[in-house]
């Protein structure tokens, strides 16, 4: 079996004993999340986190017509840190790994931390991430599916 990034996700729900109900693998449903400040969307691996910084792909959602920011442009950022406050509307927290290992580590540390306010006793060092600022957007970054909503079982 193959992991995913969205298997990587309900992983992390799983061990913080968030519902796993509370975990999208969709587009419109997490930019909705981001921009309202409903939840903490903490978008786990490369592709989930390179939709809302920059939308290469350049999908719509009903949160906001993305159809107003060119590809590459989104009126959303993310946490520099890891977050246990009150959400802000348009920043969402980062769990991009350099593999997809450390990607599941950032998570289920990520979720732990904005559940407790602080890491999970047996993870004190954050993985090696990959930062979105400072990088160049193109189009041809675009990766993944802008719905995700089944884990592959093969």
């Amino acid at each position: 079996m193959k992991f995913t990034d969205y298997m990587n996700a309900l992983a992390a729900a799983y061990v913080n004993l968030v519902p796993l109900a509370n975990v999208t693998g969709d587009f419109n449903t997490a930019a909705t999340w981001v921009e309202n400040g409903d939840y903490l969307v903490i978008a786990v691996g490369h592709p989930a986190n390179l939709a809302p910084f920059w939308n290469p792909c350049g999908w719509n959602t009903s949160a906001y017509s993305l159809t107003s920011y060119p590809a590459c442009q989104t009126p959303f950022d993310y946490y520099s840190i890891p977050y246990d406050g009150a959400i802000v509307a348009g920043l969402f927290e980062s769990a991009d790994g350099v593999t997809a290992r450390d990607s599941l580590q950032l998570a289920m540390m990520l979720g732990h931390y904005a559940i407790h306010g602080e890491y999970p006793t047996d993870m004190t060092t954050l993985p090696p991430v990959q930062e979105l600022s400072g990088q160049t957007c193109s189009t041809s970054t675009c990766a993944g599916s802008s719905s995700n909503t089944c884990p592959a079982t093969s």
